[in-house]
């Protein structure tokens, strides 16, 4: 996703272990991060998070990846560790972590290796977001949100992909006291995509019998 003034940072993820990377991308995207596809082997990553729990070395295929990537070693804490293999990385996770240890380490190493990024900014070519002054445009037009269809959208594109049911949206935006029930998010929906038109309605997708979704770009 595209950011006024640079963007969003970009992380590949390396890995043979397909629940960790399940459970690396949800980490990520709900703090904003982009996760490159195709196991991480992109030069389109800003930075690579390469799964070393298994040896706690860094495999000899990938070695070359830290003269032309910024490298983020997963080590598993409490083995030994080679760590002659990882004197040129950019830091290291030492796993299991906590969440807000993953994101701050990932961060800090974009701001040491000048990768810029702006959290508040979401930008899809002419479809716009700036999450800190509440303003929603599209192709430069100001759009008239009420507070309500705002707090929805924010709520659905600060998480891509996630689904939300109608019963979160409503305890989230509404709180646990409205009585209006659950056919309130679907007319907000519809109020919603009525407004972002037929280019960008999209955007917002319908989980059935579940609830909605912000398109994951």
């Amino acid at each position: 996703m595209d950011t006024e003034g640079g963007s969003t940072i970009k992380v590949g993820i390396i890995t043979f272990d397909s629940a960790f990377a399940h459970d690396m991308r949800q980490a990520l995207v709900q703090h904003g991060i982009s996760v490159i596809d195709n196991n991480g082997a992109s030069e389109t990553a800003d930075l690579i998070l390469l799964d070393c729990r298994a040896s706690n070395e860094l495999p000899a295929q990938y070695r070359r990846l830290r003269e032309e990537h910024v490298i983020i070693p997963i080590v598993q804490s409490g083995s030994e560790l080679a760590i002659n293999e990882f004197v040129d990385v950019a830091d290291i996770i030492f796993y299991p972590c906590t969440t807000e240890e993953l994101i701050a380490r990932i961060r800090l190493t974009a701001s040491r290796n000048q990768i810029v990024y702006d959290d508040d900014v979401l930008d899809l070519g002419g479809f716009h977001i700036n999450f800190s002054n509440y303003e929603v445009s599209i192709d430069g037009k100001p759009l008239d949100l009420t507070f309500k269809e705002y707090e929805l959208l924010r709520h659905l594109a600060m998480s891509p992909g996630r689904v939300f049911s109608r019963s979160q949206l409503l305890k989230s935006i509404w709180g646990y006291d409205y009585i209006e029930g659950a056919r309130t998010v679907d007319v907000h929906i519809r109020r919603l995509r009525s407004k972002l038109g037929s280019k960008y309605a999209a955007l917002i997708e319908t989980v059935r019998h579940v609830g909605y979704r912000f398109k994951r770009m």
